[in-house]
Formats: structure tokens, sequence, C-alpha cells
């Protein structure tokens, strides 16, 4: 049986098996949806990768960080969607990469949450910070280790993730991997810095 905690303080359990080689992250597609009733047309098009809608509400003068109620701007939609190229688009616009939700996830939080690899390592490559912990004690490396992404977390650990740090359930990443048996991400985790 493995855990998997979300990051709005619910946890899902899900059959025991690792993951396919074809589909890494299957676990994360679990998650409670991210959008809001209220979400900008804005936050829309960044969520469903419509480039041609985000780059037109963007040249007219949209507010990039334009949010709904749970203050998840477009660039953690289109880092939870997965889109790389919406996050580029955003990136280049000016968007706040460390900007927060209303739980104090980021866009690093979501793409590691939500397994979206390129995503999360296309924010680390503009310094995307590493070590910020949600309101649930999340961390990228938390979530990343959670879903057993050992991409995600290779490359948090290069940019200096703490391993040290403890989410609200009381687990570090490594005790997220070691209970979900992704013996991989556990030995990049107990590995010397």
């Amino acid at each position: 049986m493995r855990l998997v905690a979300l990051s709005m303080l619910s946890v899902v359990v899900v059959s025991a098996g690792q993951p396919s080689p074809t589909e890494p992250n299957p676990y994360a597609r679990g998650f409670a949806p991210v959008l809001a009733p209220d979400i900008p047309a804005i936050g829309i098009a960044a969520f469903k990768n419509d480039l041609p809608n985000l780059r037109y509400l963007i040249s007219s003068g949209t507010n990039i960080e334009s949010a709904g109620r749970d203050k998840r701007a477009p660039l953690l939609l289109a880092s939870a969607g997965g889109h790389v190229e919406a996050v580029t688009i955003l990136l280049r616009a000016g968007a706040n990469i460390n900007a927060r939700d209303s739980s104090g996830s980021t866009a690093l939080h979501w793409a590691a949450e939500r397994g979206a690899e390129k995503v999360a390592l296309l924010l680390l490559s503009h310094h995307a910070q590493v070590n910020i912990q949600d309101q649930f004690g999340g961390t990228p490396l938390i979530f990343a280790a959670m879903i057993g992404d050992k991409t995600v977390v290779k490359a948090l650990i290069r940019a200096g993730a703490r391993r040290d740090f403890i989410d609200v359930y009381g687990w570090t990443a490594n005790e997220w991997a070691r209970r979900n048996n992704y013996a991989d991400v556990v030995s990049l985790l107990e590995s010397p810095p």
C-alpha cells in the first residue's frame, strides 16, 4: 500500500506496485482539481496550455499574476498542468517564479507534486527557490519523493534542497520515499551531499 499526501492536507491510499516505466508518476493524477471557480481567463489559458489565448491576454496587458481566491497565479496553474510552453511564456513575461497560492505552494511545489518533470527542471533552471515549505510543511523535495520522481529529486538536491524538512505528518522526504517503497529515491536522499 502506498500513501500519497496532498497539499490540501488529505491522504490518498493507492494499491501496491511500482509505477510503470512508461508512466512515471501515476499517483499524481489522483490529486484534487486545481481550478477555482473564479479563476481569471489568463489562468484558464495557462492551465489548459491554450498558447494563442495566453499570448493574446499577455500582449493585451492582462496582469500575469491574476488569480482567483485560491491565489493560484497563471504560472502555478501552468506548472500544475505540466505545460512547459505556457510556463516559458509566463516566465519571459515576468511572472513571479516564487509566487505562492493560498496554501503557500509555489509553481515548483505544483510541478513536483504532479510529476511534471520538465516543468520542474525548467523552474529550477530559472532559480526557483527550493526550500520553501507550504502551510502543511511540504516542500518540492517532499512532494517529488512522495511520488517517486527520481529525476526531480536529483535535480532538487543538486539545487540545494534541504532533506531535513518535516511536514505536518512528521515525515521527511526520505520517510515518504521509504514508506512508498521508492528504493532508488531513498538512495539519493541518503547519499552524501
